[in-house]
């Protein structure tokens, strides 16, 4: 798992004409976002948002107001799958994926 997940980072690289994954440097507005998000979404069902979820919906609403097409955040996790699209961000859970659509 860790030699894959290797494999992900350099594949993803800024300089690869078309990475993997966009990577987002941790910055400190990253965490200062994750704050404010923590306590707005303490009472939502079916559970609170805790601090990394926090942090990985903030890295993902940086990303999306900096990308031109509509990023779509992979979430196996339900209470961050269930509170990102309160922020206006689609979200495909890998373990429930929507069906396919017929040609």
């Amino acid at each position: 798992m860790v030699a894959r997940f290797e494999r992900h980072l350099v594949l993803s690289a800024p300089t690869r004409v078309a990475p993997v994954y966009r990577l987002i440097p941790l910055a400190p507005a990253m965490l200062t976002l994750a704050a404010e998000l923590c306590p707005r979404y303490w009472d939502v069902e079916p559970h609170p948002l805790r601090s990394l979820d926090a942090i990985q919906l903030a890295c993902a609403l940086a990303t999306a107001a900096n990308v031109p097409d509509e990023l779509i955040l992979v979430a196996a996790d339900t209470r961050l799958a269930a509170i990102a699209p309160l922020e206006g961000l689609h979200v495909i859970n890998p373990i429930d994926p929507p069906p396919k659509s017929s040609p």
